[in-house]
């Protein structure tokens, strides 16, 4: 357990041998798995005693088969033939994956699952899985969580786990630990921790199970007349459509082109000035694609999107938006926070982003100023791939805000925060749409879903659209 900065990743990097052999750093003391030493034996020695899954799959999916991919680690341990057929087949079943789907034409939610399954297949004494259940859905979420379940009472492996979502599971855990800022601040059982930690792990900003607590704050998304209203070139006439999509079709093609799939058929929408409304569904059901065709970086195989901005200007495809406009009027927050290029230091990639013209003049003393906000996270001078997933995230958001634009895309915003994270994006948020901006997500967060007008269920046949009672 542990907030945005806390180590986790860095923990789970050490357990796998990456730390200290590949990310340098200052090492103290001694770390050994299965008997090895991590600071002197090679991560491919230890890979035979362990299985790693991290937030990011794609960084570790090599093979473009999901059959191949599955069975990889089972072939570097030299598994007999008949066996390796049978666990690779037990694998793919269990996490809904066919034999020869096309890695590279998989959702990242599918991704992640094909990702579990390679590390799961081998059964290896250590399983480390950090952020495992980030961009599953929540059907996924309860498959992985019964899954774990069941081996935790079979005692035959040693899990260590690195999860928001993963409160089901505390109540198998034999023990805890929590981080803070890089400190161990209690290891044992969970339900001998004392008030002082809970309270600890609650200033940082960590998630912390349900038992430590009847409920977790839930942050109300504000009106726009509570919200701050200073003047902002996003400000916009209430209720006037800033994008429409009409008859959207999407295909998902693979890399090779051997693999096609449709995922959208006549999907239409309106999105007007100060609207917030939230895409559901299953992994691989279409919203990364959708958002991405409706930002301009993809074509659809039919249909058409206009963006505009409510002046006498014509609202155009955002394909053919270049230059200032289109960063005045749009900007897609992508799923993982590393998948677009980044600046040499957190201020470049903040400030480098797209903006909005009053803030052309501002200095880096203005800038840093707005950046405190999102303190101590984002300190302007650091590089930003040094960032974890959760701070990375936050740049993203920081970068939103700094631009401000008329239409909002973001796609699972949620995915590596913590709890002060989480809140703070909501308020984000909350700010940017009580100036005018308009704002489509794409989540499996109930709690982010619950703050919007109205949702979106994205399915293999149908678009089901259900508006909330505002009450």
């Amino acid at each position: 357990l542990g907030a945005t900065g806390s180590g986790r990743t860095t923990l789970a990097r050490a357990l796998s041998g990456l730390v200290p052999q590949r990310f340098r750093g200052e090492w103290l003391g001694t770390l050994t798995v299965d008997g090895q030493d991590v600071a002197t034996t090679r991560p491919s020695a230890l890979a035979a005693s362990l299985g790693v899954v991290t937030p990011d799959a794609t960084r570790s999916l090599l093979m473009t088969r999901a059959a191949d991919q599955v069975a990889l680690g089972l072939e570097n341990r030299a598994v007999y033939h008949a066996d390796l057929h049978a666990a690779v087949e037990r694998g793919l079943k269990a996490f809904q994956l066919g034999a020869d789907d096309r890695v590279d034409a998989l959702s990242m939610g599918q991704r992640q699952r094909l990702a579990i399954a390679a590390a799961l297949a081998p059964r290896p004494p250590l399983l480390v899985l950090d952020g495992p259940t980030d961009h599953l859905d929540a059907g996924y979420r309860a498959d992985l969580t019964a899954m774990l379940a069941e081996q935790s009472r079979r005692r035959d492996q040693t899990v260590v786990l690195m999860d928001r979502y993963a409160t089901e599971l505390f109540e198998l855990a034999d023990k805890v630990l929590v981080l803070d800022d890089g400190h161990q601040a209690y290891f044992g059982p969970l339900d001998q921790a004392g008030d002082g930690v809970k309270k600890r792990l609650e200033r940082a900003g960590g998630w912390r199970p349900s038992q430590w607590a009847s409920s977790l704050p839930v942050p109300v998304a504000r009106s726009a007349s509570e919200a701050s209203a200073e003047p902002s070139a996003a400000r916009f006439v209430a209720s006037y459509p800033l994008l429409e999509a009409n008859g959207l079709a999407l295909e998902n093609v693979s890399a090779s082109g051997r693999s096609k799939r449709t995922v959208l058929t006549d999907f239409s929408l309106t999105l007007r000035a100060g609207d917030r409304i939230v895409l559901l569904g299953d992994n691989g059901t279409g919203s990364s694609m959708l958002l991405r065709a409706l930002a301009g970086e993809t074509r659809p195989t039919d249909g058409t999107v206009r963006i505009g901005d409510g002046t006498d200007e014509p609202a155009l495809d955002p394909r053919r938006v270049g230059g200032p406009r289109y960063r005045r009027l749009i900007s897609l927050v992508h799923q993982l926070p590393r998948s677009v290029p980044v600046a040499s230091s957190v201020y470049r990639e903040v400030s480098g982003g797209p903006r909005d013209p009053r803030h052309d003049e501002m200095t880096w003393a203005d800038l840093t100023q707005s950046m405190t906000r999102f303190a101590p996270h984002l300190p302007p001078t650091a590089q930003p791939e040094t960032l974890s997933g959760g701070a990375a995230r936050l740049a993203q958001l920081c970068r939103l805000l700094w631009a401000t634009p008329g239409i909002a895309l973001l796609d699972q915003p949620e995915v590596g925060l913590d709890q002060h994270g989480w809140e703070l994006m909501v308020e984000v948020l909350d700010e940017m749409r009580a100036l005018g901006q308009a704002q489509l997500i794409a989540t499996h967060d109930a709690r982010l879903a619950a703050t919007a007008d109205s949702t979106i269920q994205l399915g293999t046949r149908s678009v089901a659209r259900k508006k909330k009672d505002k009450a």
